[in-house]
């Protein structure tokens, strides 16, 4: 039985910001999204008669509800045949946190897959086939610092994050992407100031702390109200004194980017008496990619 595992990496909005709705009513964005070194990890193998879908978690959907599944049924229809395949998520990134852990398990099986096959799919086709199946998915598989633009499927590289070190922080809770849109529908606040070109420029001059005073989540107050809890961490990650202090996607995890390494174990120490879902983190700058034996 062929089998290849892959480390699918978390993703942190830098910036978001709502620019209107297609005619079939998704949110178009514009965001700046990157990835960082908090992994799923996921095991493809090939064998048997049709898609086994396995987790460590009990709650997580195992049909096609789950991405990780909709990935391989739209694998198995680009590539014009059926396999049977077993599919197992080793779960890190937390669920309904806005760290898009859902999509890069998509993506992960995507990568896993082609790899498997001997590669019939290029990246622009993986690509392709994976925006239906989750607006995320193809900046899962690419990784890095990106502009994301349209739903979220047009990527644009930009310069690599600066050095920094990031502690993400999430509460109990969690929310449905959904349903955050859909109170910030309700109410939107007052468009924020873009202020995407300076943050390409921090990125340019490789200046993290220009960069995080550019940064700004337009689904935060929507997310908020909804669950207060969010607000509460920010707070705590901010008594640390970071840079900066954001909610990522439509929440409910806050993230804090620090300069100093020394700075954010202390803020991780701190926060961890707290929240069981705490984690001290990097910027990378690739998506999906194979685990190499330790």
């Amino acid at each position: 039985m062929k089998e290849l595992t892959v480390l699918c990496p978390a993703k942190i909005n830098l910036t978001l910001a709502v620019t209107g709705k297609t005619a079939d009513g998704y949110h178009e964005i514009k965001s700046i999204m990157q990835t960082v070194s908090l992994y799923d990890e996921v095991t493809v193998s090939v064998g048997g008669s049709y898609i086994n879908l396995q987790t460590d978690l009990p709650y997580i959907p195992r049909d096609r509800r789950n991405i990780a599944y909709k990935a391989a049924e739209a694998f198995f229809a680009a590539v014009g045949a059926t396999y049977g395949v077993r599919i197992s998520i080793k779960k890190h990134i937390p669920v309904s946190a806005g760290l898009a852990g859902g999509s890069a398990d998509g993506a992960g099986v995507l990568y896993a897959l082609n790899r498997l096959f001997g590669s019939p799919l290029d990246q622009k086709t993986l690509c392709g086939i994976a925006t239906p199946i989750g607006a995320d998915v193809p900046f899962c598989m690419e990784g890095g610092t990106r502009l994301a633009t349209g739903i979220g499927e047009k990527l644009q590289r930009l310069p690599d994050m600066p050095r920094s070190y990031i502690v993400i922080a999430k509460p109990q809770g969690g929310l449905s992407a959904a349903e955050v849109y859909k109170a910030f529908d309700a109410a939107p606040p007052p468009p924020p100031a873009d202020n995407t070109a300076a943050a390409i420029r921090a990125l340019e001059k490789k200046d993290v702390a220009a960069l995080a005073s550019c940064l700004g989540n337009a689904l935060e107050p929507a997310a908020v109200g909804m669950l207060p809890q969010v607000a509460e961490v920010k707070e705590d990650l901010g008594a640390y004194l970071p840079l900066k202090a954001l909610m990522s996607g439509s929440g409910s995890s806050v993230f804090a980017i620090f300069k100093e390494e020394e700075a954010a174990k202390k803020c991780l120490e701190g926060v961890r008496k707290k929240y069981r879902a705490a984690f001290l983190v990097r910027p990378t700058t690739a998506g999906v990619r194979e685990k190499r034996p330790e």
